[in-house]
């Protein structure tokens, strides 16, 4: 059995925003079990590993107020990702990501741009050369 394999099953929407102190970071993903904050490798070297943490985190773009305490798993320099293991998910917060992993919001996806056919475009060609013709102002007599 792999030794790596992951308690929680992982998502990366809806984005997430996490806060440590006075920075706030995107996360990569998250589960129950935690979170992989981007932007915060750099900052930290192995002897981090272990290190209890508090935060919150939040919807991106949104309030970011549902605290927790989390110790960080891991650090990966060429991802730039520090993953943190909930220690502690005050109640509404843990109501929250439950929430969110059984009912993620769903993702916008853009309207399929709309193809006219050829005949269609020629009619709407000739109608608006028509009206540019008639809403011209008149040549100037003289």
């Amino acid at each position: 059995m792999p030794t790596n394999r992951r308690r929680h099953i992982r998502r990366s929407h809806p984005n997430l925003d996490t806060r440590l102190g006075s920075a706030i970071f995107p996360t990569a993903d998250w589960s129950l079990g935690g979170l992989a904050v981007r932007g915060l490798a750099d900052c930290l070297d192995h002897r981090s590993r272990g290190t209890e943490v508090t935060g919150y985190f939040g919807l991106s773009g949104e309030d970011i107020a549902f605290k927790f305490s989390a110790s960080i798993a891991r650090i990966d320099i060429d991802q730039d990702l520090v993953g943190l293991d909930f220690t502690r998910l005050w109640p509404e917060s843990a109501e929250i990501l439950d929430d969110l992993f059984r009912r993620p919001p769903a993702i916008r996806q853009p309207a399929p741009a709309l193809r006219p056919r050829d005949y269609l475009l020629k009619a709407l060609d000739v109608t608006t050369a028509r009206l540019a013709r008639r809403w011209q102002a008149p040549p100037p007599r003289g």
